[in-house]
C-alpha cells in the first residue's frame, strides 16, 4: 500500500470512529416529541398536514421561526418524523467537527495521534458517562457545566430544534480563524435566520471578528465591506422580526411582562438564574481567552463575553425587561463548549500528552478503548431514555385520541401536558409550554392560561360553571382531566368516554 493510500485510510478510520463515538456516547438524545419541540415544530407540522393541527389556534398565530418551520414542513413531507432524529445526528456532527477544527487550528495540533486524543476529550465532555457519574459522585452535572450556557440555555441540547442552528456560529468561527471571512460572515448570518436569539449572539461574535481585523489588518475599507455584507444578509429576517413589535404599546408592554415575570424568568431574569456556577462558567471563558491570548480566536472569546457581562450587569441593576428578553448572556452557549475544550486541550499539551511522540504508540490502544467504552455506556443510556419516556397511562390516552380523532375536535387538557398536540395531532385549548410571540397573541395565550387555571379550584374540585362557559364559548369537544390533580366526581353530568387509572376524558 502506498503511503498516500495508507494515510487516506488512516484518516478515514479516524473520522468514522470519532463521528460514531460522539453520536453514540452523546449525553442522551431525547425521542420525539421532547420539550421545546412541541413549540418549535408545531407551525411546520401543521402546514404539512400533520393530523388536524392546521386548525389549532396556536398553529395559526404568527410564526416566530418561519424559515425553520418551512424546513420542518419540507423534511416531514419528504420522509416523516424519523428524519428529525437523523437531522439531529447531522447537526451533532457539524458541532463536533467545528469544535474539533477550531481547536486544531488554534492550538496547532498536527499529529494523527494528537487529534485522536483531542476527539476523545470532546467525546468525553459531552458523554452520558460523564453526565451520569458526575451527578452520582459529585452531585452536579459536569456535561451541563462544560457545554451549556448561562440561564439554562444551550447550543445543541437533546433534540432537534431552532437553537441547534447555532452550530453555524461555530462553523463561522472556524472559517474566521482559517481567514475565510466571507464564508465566516455568511454562516454567522445563517444562524440568525433560524432563531431570533442568535441576532444578538451573532452581533457580539461579529464584534470579536471586527476587533481582530482592526488590530491585525487596519484595513478599514475591507472591514466595512465585510460588515456591510453581513448586515445585508440579515436585513430580510430582521425586518420580519421587527414586524412582531407593531402591536399597541399596551400589548407590547403586557406581553413583555408576561414573558419576563411568568413564562421565561429562568432565561430572562438574571436574578432568577445567577449563581456560583454562573461565575465559574464566566471564569472558564475568560481563562480560555488568556490561554490563547496571542491567537486569532482570543478577541472572539474576550470581546463578546465582555459586552455580555456589561449588558448583564446593566440588566441586573436596572431590571430592564427588554434587555432581559434579549438574553445578552446567550452568547455563552457558543463560548462555553469552545472554552472548555480549549482549556482541557491546552493543559494536556502542557502535560505533553498531545505532543510527545514517544508516548503516542502506547496511548493509541487506551484511547480507542476509552472511546469504545464511553460509546457502549452512551448506547445503554440512549436505549434507556427511548424505551421509558412516556408513562403508560398518558400513552394510552394518546393512542385513544389518535385513533378516534376527527376534524373539528378541540380538547381542553391539563396545561402541563406539553406534548399532547404533537403526540396526537389534535388541536387543544392551551398548554403552558407552547406560546405565541406576537404581543397581542401572547396576551391571548396568557388569558387562556388563566381561564384553564380557573377550571380546577385550589381544593382540586372542578368549577363546572367555568367549565360549561369554556365549552360553549370555545366550542370544546372533549375535556381531559388528571384524576390525581382534580376531583372528577363533580363532572358527573358530563358523558365519560374514556378512563384509565390516571386520566378521564369527558364530553358535554
Amino acid at each position: 500500500m502506498k503511503l498516500s493510500e495508507y494515510n487516506s485510510l488512516k484518516n478515514s478510520i479516524f473520522y468514522v470512529l470519532s463521528s460514531l463515538g460522539f453520536l453514540v456516547s452523546y449525553s442522551p438524545q431525547q425521542p420525539l416529541f421532547y420539550s421545546n419541540q412541541n413549540t418549535y415544530l408545531l407551525h411546520g407540522l401543521a402546514s404539512a398536514g400533520y393530523g388536524f393541527l392546521q386548525f389549532d389556534w396556536l398553529a395559526n398565530t404568527k410564526d416566530p421561526f418561519p424559515i425553520f418551520s418551512f424546513f420542518i414542513k419540507v423534511i416531514y413531507l419528504l420522509g416523516g418524523k424519523f428524519l428529525f432524529l437523523i437531522l439531529f445526528w447531522i447537526f451533532l456532527l457539524i458541532y463536533f467537527w467545528s469544535l474539533f477544527g477550531i481547536i486544531v487550528k488554534t492550538l496547532n495540533i498536527r499529529s494523527y495521534h494528537s487529534k485522536f486524543i483531542l476527539s476523545l476529550v470532546i467525546i468525553f465532555l459531552h458523554s452520558s458517562v460523564l453526565l451520569s457519574n458526575s451527578k452520582t459522585y459529585l452531585g452536579t452535572n459536569l456535561v451541563s457545566f462544560f457545554n451549556d450556557g448561562l440561564a439554562n440555555q444551550y447550543l445543541v441540547g437533546s433534540a432537534f430544534q431552532p437553537s441547534i442552528f447555532g452550530v453555524f456560529v461555530l462553523v463561522s468561527i472556524y472559517f474566521f480563524i482559517k481567514e475565510k471571512q466571507k464564508l465566516s460572515f455568511f454562516f454567522l448570518a445563517v444562524a440568525v435566520y433560524f432563531h431570533t436569539s442568535y441576532l444578538l449572539v451573532s452581533i457580539l461574535i461579529l464584534s470579536g471578528y471586527v476587533t481582530h481585523l482592526i488590530l491585525s489588518t487596519r484595513n478599514f475599507k475591507l472591514i466595512l465591506k465585510i460588515v456591510l455584507f453581513y448586515f445585508l444578509l440579515i436585513i430580510p429576517i430582521v425586518l420580519y422580526y421587527y414586524s412582531f413589535t407593531q402591536d399597541s404599546e399596551f400589548s407590547r408592554n403586557y406581553a413583555q411582562e408576561i414573558l419576563y415575570k411568568y413564562r421565561i424568568p429562568q432565561h430572562a431574569n438574571i436574578r432568577y438564574w445567577i449563581n456560583v456556577e454562573s461565575f465559574l462558567k464566566l471564569a472558564l471563558i475568560l481563562f480560555s481567552g488568556l490561554l490563547v491570548i496571542e491567537k486569532k480566536i482570543m478577541p472572539v472569546l474576550f470581546i463578546p463575553v465582555t459586552i455580555a457581562v456589561v449588558l448583564s450587569i446593566l440588566q441586573y441593576w436596572s431590571d430592564n425587561v427588554i434587555l432581559g428578553i434579549l438574553f445578552p448572556w446567550r452568547v455563552s452557549v457558543v463560548l462555553l463548549p469552545l472554552s472548555s475544550v480549549i482549556v482541557i486541550s491546552y493543559l494536556m499539551i502542557k502535560l505533553k500528552f498531545l505532543v510527545n511522540r514517544n508516548l503516542m504508540p502506547y496511548l493509541s490502544f487506551p484511547v480507542l478503548s476509552l472511546i469504545f467504552l464511553i460509546s457502549i455506556y452512551g448506547s445503554k443510556a440512549n436505549y434507556h431514555v427511548f424505551s421509558k419516556r412516556i408513562p403508560s397511562e398518558i400513552n394510552d390516552v394518546y393512542n385513544y385520541i389518535d385513533s378516534t380523532k376527527k376534524k373539528n375536535d378541540l380538547l381542553f387538557i391539563p396545561i402541563e401536558l406539553e406534548d399532547f398536540r404533537l403526540e396526537t395531532g389534535v388541536p387543544i385549548f392551551v398548554d403552558w409550554k407552547s406560546h405565541p410571540y406576537k404581543p397581542t397573541e401572547l396576551v391571548e395565550w396568557y388569558e387562556r392560561i388563566k381561564i384553564a387555571k380557573q377550571v380546577i379550584r385550589p381544593d382540586s374540585t372542578i368549577n363546572t360553571a367555568v367549565l360549561s362557559k369554556l365549552v360553549k364559548e370555545y366550542k370544546i369537544t372533549y375535556l381531559l382531566f388528571d384524576k390525581l390533580r382534580s376531583k372528577t366526581k363533580s363532572v358527573s353530568s358530563f358523558l365519560r368516554i374514556y378512563e384509565n387509572d390516571r386520566y378521564l376524558i369527558i364530553k358535554n
